[in-house]
């Protein structure tokens, strides 16, 4: 397996988590009736379209073309 290939799914990984995270922390119970000070969804939804571009690199280094070339 290629260092690319690993290092991206990693990467991939790591940003769902973090996007599952997010959306868990935005729509989970809320604990207190402070305002939240991290916009947590934004954050999720940043993680989720990242990880739409690396799964997109990750199709690319597996030798498929996504371009319209």
């Amino acid at each position: 397996m290629s260092h690319d290939i690993l290092i991206s799914g990693l990467i991939f990984l790591g940003l769902i988590g973090f996007g599952v995270f997010g959306f868990n922390r935005q729509l989970g119970k809320n604990r207190d009736l402070r305002p939240r000070r991290i916009p947590w969804i934004f954050l999720a939804m940043a993680a989720f379209a990242t990880a739409f571009m690396v799964l997109v690199h990750i199709v690319n280094l597996l030798g498929f073309e996504t371009g319209n070339r």
